[in-house]
This record gives C-alpha cells, structure tokens and sequence, in this order.
C-alpha cells in the first residue's frame, strides 16, 4: 500500500509531534523533581520557624511538659508533618512529637544532619519519603529543632496541577487530529 503525500505528512507532522510531546515531559518531569525539592524544603522552613516561635520560651524556661504539649498540637493539626523534636547541645531529648517514644535510629539521622549542616536529607521510611530539615534554636547552646514533613503531601499537589497539564495537551492532540 502506497501513501498519498498528504498521508506522509501527517504521519510525519505525528511522529514529530510525538517527539516533541516525550521531549517537553521529560524536561517538565525533571523541572518538576527540582520544584517538588524546593517546595518541600520551602514548607520545612516554615514550619521550623512556626514551631520555633512557638516552643521557645517553654524551652528557655524548661517547662518541657509545655513544650512537648506545644509540638503534639503542632504537629497532630497539620498531616504533612511526620515528626518533631528538640535536642540540646548535648545531644539530649528536650521534646518530641513520636507517640510509641523516640525511635532510636533517629540518633542516626541527628548525626547525618550534623554533617549535612544546612542540607535536608531525603528518608525512605514504611511511611513514604521523609524530608528531614535541621535549624537552630535560638542558639546553638539552647539546642536545635529538627522536623520530617512527608514528600508525598507535596509530590501529590503537584502531580494533580501535572495531571491537568497532560490532560490538556492530550485534548490538543486528539483535537489536532481530528481536525486534520
């Protein structure tokens, strides 16, 4: 079977169309990696700062039973958050949000993030991914407050805005299809 000249161009017009179409999801894809990092890292901050607002002077006055209930209500009122606590200079447990009690392989995470100064470090838990974030409390001598938020929460927002913008180009091709 022979094709018309107008068939070779359409299906020369689908094959560059399909190209072009992979090409622009793949960047999109990798840009939307880049945002979803930021964006996560951008809630930790914030929620740090929040968090550090607000158990501050129950650490300074080490009314520590105010401070955890602080961060229990912090935490139980948002479901991005995973975790939260406080650690003094000397390494020891001021406050936290865990409900079976502080999970051991978190000193493990502390000391990572003692290195990492600065830099979240990404977690593979049962729960999902975890962005664990670190910041100082007040000073480095009072301690320093540490925070997991789920990627997931994020990573699903984004996937839904993502989701409409497939569905659009889809529309377009099928339209642009039809049309030819």
């Amino acid at each position: 079977m022979r094709l018309s000249i107008n068939q070779k161009i359409m299906l020369l017009m689908t094959v560059m169309f399909l190209i072009f179409a992979g090409s622009i999801t793949a960047v999109q894809g990798y840009y939307v990696m880049q945002l979803l990092t930021h964006e996560t890292h951008a809630h930790s901050a914030e929620y740090i700062s929040k968090a550090t607002d607000l158990v501050a002077d129950a650490v300074l006055t080490e009314n520590l039973y105010k401070a955890r209930n602080q961060i229990l209500d912090f935490t139980s009122g948002n479901p991005e958050i995973a975790y939260l606590f406080i650690i003094n200079d000397r390494k020891k447990i001021l406050a936290h949000s865990f409900l079976n009690g502080f999970p051991r392989d978190m000193f493990k995470v502390i000391d990572q993030t003692e290195v990492e100064r600065g830099r979240p470090l990404i977690l593979e838990t049962e729960r999902g991914r975890i962005m664990h974030s670190r910041a100082t409390l007040l000073s480095p001598r009072v301690g320093s407050i540490h925070l997991g938020v789920y990627v997931s929460q994020t990573q699903g927002r984004l996937f839904s805005i993502l989701y409409y913008a497939f569905k659009a180009i889809g529309v377009m091709m099928i339209v642009c299809l039809i049309a030819t």
